[in-house]
């Protein structure tokens, strides 16, 4: 059930920093492009270890999760908001 919880911030420190590069891109990359890309992200690192938080596997699961949800969250609220620089009493 520990793989169901939000990454702590014990547990982000605890990761090494190229699998925190690695969660985060690819997390971020998701989020912007939708869950076909994931689904094309699994399918060509099948097989691959490092992939295995896609597959609901692995420690890194639940920080993948997390992180996903904060990326989709930040990009909602972004596209949401007015652009700057834009008068809309013109």
């Amino acid at each position: 059930m520990a793989d169901s919880a939000p990454a702590s911030a014990a547990q982000t420190t605890q990761l090494p920093l190229d699998i925190r590069i690695l969660l985060n891109t690819t997390a971020s990359f998701v989020a912007k492009n939708g869950p076909r890309t994931e689904e094309c992200i699994r399918v060509s690192n099948a097989g691959n270890p490092l992939f295995d938080f896609l597959n609901g596997k692995g420690p890194y699961h639940a920080y993948y999760q997390h992180q996903l949800s904060e990326f989709r969250a930040q990009i909602q609220t972004q596209s949401a908001a007015p652009a700057d620089g834009i008068d809309s009493a013109d």
